[in-house]
């Protein structure tokens, strides 16, 4: 599909789990930079509730195959309680 700003991304799915295996997409990696045509692989499928997450995600760009994201998730939380104060950016020089 192209979206309206002109970023075109293509979905592959498992054709027996029907779960999303990769996306492809082709975007500008800075907003002002040339696109860069990326293929996302979705794994490590693990319910959450009733809910079916992928727990794993890595971006390789299409040309070079360098990984441009690696995540990793041990769990996920649906519906979290949070306090405002976890809303709320951290003030200067502090991490979280």
């Amino acid at each position: 599909m192209t979206l309206a700003d002109g970023w075109e991304k293509e979905y592959f799915f498992d054709t027996k789990t029907h779960l999303i295996v990769a996306l492809r997409k082709s975007m500008p990696v800075h907003a002002t930079g040339a696109a860069v045509v990326s293929l996302s692989y979705y794994g490590d499928w693990r319910r959450d509730g009733a809910v079916l997450e992928p727990h794993a995600f890595v971006e390789r760009e299409v040309k070079t195959g360098r990984t441009m994201n690696a995540l990793h998730w041990d769990a996920i939380e649906l519906n979290a309680e949070l306090s405002p104060s976890e809303l709320q950016a951290p003030a200067p020089g502090t991490r979280r």
